[in-house]
């Protein structure tokens, strides 16, 4: 049976949902709901459809984005969701405006449920409940996840499932040791969860429905499973059948409560990190406020649990993956455990790219070793970026170590140099630190571009078209002659060449560039021109 796709995005997870396009299109109805991942999937999909996607199957092609969203809006699809920065980051703007001028929703869904989390609610309203009753059981579901995810205890939501089911509810959290239940005194809470735990985990006791077993215990019925998120686990929740009394609607329902139950958990558990949005802003208005209040910033600091008293070498990334449409919850934890906790660091970032390390200084060592240190953390650093965001390039550039706090916001904006200066020149990954950026400091300066520009396509850019046209190897040549000191031989050695066969190299390139190789000046213009390839590289592209 139908169910309106506005109605839907009421049930968790779909409630954490973001609309990106096509909002005026909500009233769609959905008939049934599928996965997009192949790319001749979309010829198979229904009217009514609601269909989700990870964005695979054309994170790589915006003309392919914008054919499969038309064909998916002329055959009826009701909306399309998508886990955004899984692998596309964005829509072209093409696809956006189709959705919009044509009502066709492009929702974002959020990237830690998988999809029998956000089709569990739907299959229960679709298949199991009876037309007449539909409204009232979504409204039901509806008014559960609102509470359950409102709640300000553990308490409070045992006793609100036990109104639900009319059966004893108890509920237990790893973290703590907490333990909630209802009724309070009731036979449940004096079950020993290790005894519970362990029969769970007999492949002998099989599912009830998905996560959830019925165990036998003492001769009553036990509805049981594991609180987790993706392979972590939280804590347990059971429901006290007594006598199996719970059909499998209700079994089915109770599904749901686990799902918004998860939700509430994972947040209270975030909720009790060190690293919070407030940490966050905090420390960017640190680096970005002009004027500094030195007094107000140490008070705040201090009830944020950061130490300003520190000095600190700043470190910044502008490729930082991190998008509003992120789960922030997860994204906090795994920046205070993987980064803040393991590294003994601080961390701030903004959705423009920006991701900022807060390394602090030991003043018992020498400068020396204070960089040496901060670079070694940071290249664990962009590791972990790499593997928890799948992403291949994550460079950083690295300020200088100046006392006090306003050293900090200096630091912070030479590391922001270094990484833009570096960054004009080299697409792959790099770590640079602000004192070694050398003649990239200068080169980057937006007023000599043009002559940097001018000065290197005087001489290289004829041997590039040259080598293109003959299939030959003049640039490469040269470079080895650099090289190895300006030596024939060797550099013939290196090439597995004749010493004649690069000496006829040299004297063409002599011809196209118009220089003399015996001439001290004309080399050091050559060599020069050489350095700055990438710069030169980057003009062809652009």
């Amino acid at each position: 049976m139908q169910i309106i796709l506005n109605e839907a995005l009421k049930l968790h997870p779909l409630n954490k949902s973001k609309i990106i396009a096509g909002v005026k299109g909500l009233n769609r109805p959905i008939d049934q709901f599928g996965v997009l991942e192949t790319p001749d999937s979309f010829h198979f999909v229904k009217s009514n459809e609601f269909l989700m996607t990870t964005g695979y199957l054309f994170k790589d092609n915006t003309e392919l984005q914008y054919k499969i969203i038309k064909e998916l809006y002329n055959r009826g699809v009701c909306a399309l969701g998508i886990k955004i920065n899984r692998y596309i980051k964005e829509f072209s703007p093409e696809v956006i405006d189709f959705c919009n001028t044509y009502n066709f929703p492009l929702i974002y869904i959020p990237n830690e449920y998988g999809w029998y989390d956000f089709f569990s609610p739907l299959l229960y309203l679709m298949h199991i409940i009876q037309l007449d009753t539909n409204k009232d059981i979504l409204n039901k579901m509806t008014t559960l996840s609102d509470f359950i995810l409102n709640s300000n205890s553990f308490d409070e939501i045992a006793k609100h499932i036990y109104k639900i089911f009319n059966i004893p509810c108890y509920i237990h959290i790893n973290y703590n040791d907490i333990s909630a239940s209802y009724p309070p005194k009731s036979s449940i809470s004096k079950i020993q969860i290790t005894k519970l735990i362990e029969k769970f985990q007999n492949t002998e006791n099989t599912f009830a429905i998905k996560d959830i077993k019925r165990i036998v215990f003492e001769d009553k019925s036990i509805l049981f499973s594991d609180i987790k998120h993706k392979t972590s686990c939280y804590g347990y929740i059971i429901l006290y059948e007594k006598n199996g009394e719970l059909n499998f609607e209700n079994i089915s329902l109770f599904q749901y409560v686990l799902t918004c139950v998860q939700s509430y958990v994972n947040r209270f558990l975030n909720s009790n990190r060190k690293f919070s949005a407030k940490q966050n802003k905090f420390l960017l208005q640190l680096v970005n406020n002009k004027i500094i209040d030195k007094i107000a910033l140490l008070c705040e600091s201090n009830e944020l649990n950061i130490d300003l008293y520190n000095d600190y070498i700043v470190a910044v990334s502008k490729d930082s993956p991190i998008s509003q449409y992120e789960d922030l919850d997860k994204i906090y934890t795994f920046i205070e455990n993987n980064i803040n906790l393991k590294y003994k660091v601080l961390s701030a970032f903004e959705f423009n790219g920006n991701y900022i390390v807060f390394s602090p200084v030991n003043r018992d060592i020498s400068s020396i070793q204070n960089y040496k240190n901060t670079k070694l953390k940071i290249i664990k650093i962009q590791k972990e970026f790499k593997s928890f965001f799948h992403i291949n390039d994550f460079s950083f550039g690295i300020g200088t170590y100046y006392p006090s706090i306003d050293g900090i916001r200096t630091s912070y904006n030479e590391a922001i140099r270094a990484f833009e200066s570096y960054k004009k020149f080299f697409n792959k990954d790099f770590i640079i630190n602000f004192k070694d950026l050398g003649i990239y400091s200068i080169l980057s300066n937006p007023a000599v571009n043009k002559d940097i520009q001018n000065f290197a396509n005087k001489y290289i850019k004829p041997i590039i078209a040259f080598d293109k046209k003959n299939n030959s190897e003049l640039l490469i040549t040269l470079k080895y002659f650099f090289e190895y000191h300006r030596s024939f031989r060797s550099c013939a050695k290196e090439m597995h060449l004749h010493h004649n066969t690069i000496r006829y190299r040299l004297k063409k390139i002599e011809e196209l560039c118009h220089v003399d190789t015996a001439s001290e000046n004309d080399l050091l213009e050559l060599e020069i021109s050489l350095k700055l390839l990438p710069f030169i590289n980057k003009s062809i592209d652009n």
